[in-house]
């Protein structure tokens, strides 16, 4: 929503005050043009909560403060996600791959800090079975462990085992 008020010119009336160089004629247009953008975009589910509410910048804390929370909750969701993930043998190792990629996805996307990336390889190391410990002891002892090269160790594990009638 921010970025559209941005393309619009509209991004100034998110501020509590008025710039000090616009007159408050411009002040009050510009802060009915950002009402009337974020009211066509949000759903009339979200316009009840806020009713009653006639500046942008009001309109704007109140929003940030009732997905603040949401955006709380889903990242602890996709925490427990990423935690609780293992590797499901009937998949191919690029699927568990493309499915781990993506909840980090979802976590950055979600303003979540992003991870180091040996916290990264970590958790990958974490979703990988028993059946794949030697490999998970191997990269462990690796002191420049990345995620990358986990990635690469996984997908060549992968057809390693097949090759071998292993998997």
């Amino acid at each position: 929503m921010q970025r559209i008020l941005f393309l619009k010119d509209c991004d100034k009336a998110l501020e509590a005050k008025k710039p000090q160089n616009m007159s408050e004629d411009a002040w009050v247009i510009l802060n009915k043009k950002a009402v009337t953008h974020i009211k066509m975009v949000v759903s009339d589910e979200i316009l009840v909560d806020l009713k009653g509410l006639i500046f942008a910048s009001k309109i704007w804390a109140k929003l940030k403060a009732t997905y603040k929370n949401t955006t709380l909750v889903n990242q602890v969701q996709l925490m427990r996600k990423l935690v609780g993930m293992q590797l499901d043998e009937s998949k191919c190792g690029a699927e568990h791959l493309s499915l781990f990629t993506g909840i980090l996805s979802q976590l950055q996307y979600s303003r979540m800090a992003p991870f180091d990336d040996k916290l990264k390889a970590i958790f990958l190391l974490m979703t990988l079975l028993d059946s794949w410990e030697t490999l998970v002891v191997s990269l462990s002892n690796n002191p420049n462990l990345t995620f990358d090269g986990v990635r690469g160790s996984i997908l060549n594990e992968e057809i390693r085992r097949k090759a071998s009638g292993e998997g």
